[in-house]
C-alpha cells in the first residue's frame, strides 16, 4: 500500500507542476508543444508501476515487494513495544510453515514411491498417500488399489516398503472405494 501511495504522490505532483507550467505559458504558440510534453511525462508516471513486470526478475521483484508490506503489516500487527514480533505471531507462522513444509514432503516422496514402481504393479496403484514423510519411524504408506489379487497387492506392499525402508506393517493397501 505504501508503492501505491507514493506513486499516486508523484502522479498528483507532476499534473500540479504541469497545470502550473500550462498557465505560466506567455504564449499561445507554445501552448500545443508543452501540453505534449507534459502529457508525455504523466503518461510516463503513470505506467511507472508497470515497466518492473518487462525486466526478467519482474516475479522475483514482486515477491519481495510483497514480503515487505507483509513484514510492515506484521511490524504494525503483531509488534510488541520494542519493536519485537511477538511470540504468538511468530509460532503461528512457523507451525503454519511446518505444516506446508510437511504437506509437500509428503507429496514428493508419495510421487516418487509411485513413480519407482515397476509398471506392472504400478498399473494397479489408484492412489499412494504418505503421511509423516520427515519421521521415517512414524510413516505411514496408505495404497489404493484396484484389483483384488492377493499376490499383486503383497507385491505392491513389499516394493513400496523396500522404496520407503520401511517395514511393510507401514504400509496400509485398500481396495479403491474404501475396502
Amino acid at each position: 500500500m505504501m508503492l501505491l501511495g507514493q506513486w499516486l504522490k508523484h502522479l498528483v505532483l507532476i499534473v500540479l507542476i504541469s497545470i502550473i507550467a500550462d498557465l505560466l505559458l506567455p504564449t499561445k504558440s507554445m501552448q500545443k508543444y508543452v501540453r505534449a510534453v507534459l502529457g508525455i511525462a504523466i503518461i510516463a508516471a503513470m505506467i511507472q508501476p508497470i515497466t518492473p513486470l518487462f525486466h526478467r526478475d519482474w516475479a522475483d521483484q514482486i515477491a519481495n515487494t510483497a514480503a515487505q508490506e507483509l513484514l510492515t503489516g506484521t511490524q504494525r500487527g503483531g509488534v510488541s513495544s520494542g519493536g519485537q514480533i511477538d511470540q504468538s505471531t511468530l509460532s503461528t507462522y512457523e507451525s503454519q510453515i511446518e505444516k506446508q513444509e510437511t504437506h509437500q514432503a509428503d507429496t514428493i516422496l508419495a510421487d516418487a514411491t509411485e513413480m519407482a514402481l515397476p509398471g506392472d504393479l504400478r498399473a494397479h496403484v489408484v492412489k499412494l498417500t504418505i503421511q509423516n514423510a520427515n519421521q521415517p519411524d512414524k510413516l505411514q504408506a496408505v495404497v489404493e488399489t484396484d484389483t483384488t489379487d492377493v499376490s499383486v497387492r503383497s507385491a505392491i506392499v513389499k516394493q513400496i516398503a523396500g522404496e520407503l525402508h520401511v517395514s511393510g506393517q507401514q504400509v496400509t493397501i485398500r481396495m479403491s472405494g474404501g475396502e
